[in-house]
């Protein structure tokens, strides 16, 4: 009876000393988990703020780009407007070489 109780208690000392073992590694691994959520979570911030720099290199350079398309168009009006002339100048003094030829 003596040798099954010893016998019984060597094999709990066994399971408590591997639920030790077992109880440090999933201490160890939570711990790593955690490192690699704040690693994770440091990227994503990183990430968001340089995605907020980037919009704004964007936006700025939308409206620089807007600014000379509204130049551009400004230009392309005048250029019209004077080409116009031109071509009813033109049309008049041909009209007139044929009346009074």
């Amino acid at each position: 009876m003596e040798r099954e109780v010893s016998g019984l208690e060597e094999r709990m000392a066994r399971i408590e000393g591997i639920l030790e073992q077992i109880s440090d590694r999933l201490n160890h691994l939570e711990a790593r988990i955690q490192a690699l959520d704040n690693r994770i979570d440091a990227l994503a911030n990183r990430l968001d703020s340089s995605i907020r720099e980037l919009r704004g290199e964007m936006s700025s350079g939308m409206e620089g780009l807007r600014g000379e398309i509204g130049e551009l168009r400004a230009q392309m009006g005048t250029q019209f407007r004077w080409m116009v002339g031109l071509i009813i100048v033109t049309w008049i003094t041909v009209m007139v070489a044929v009346l009074f030829k």
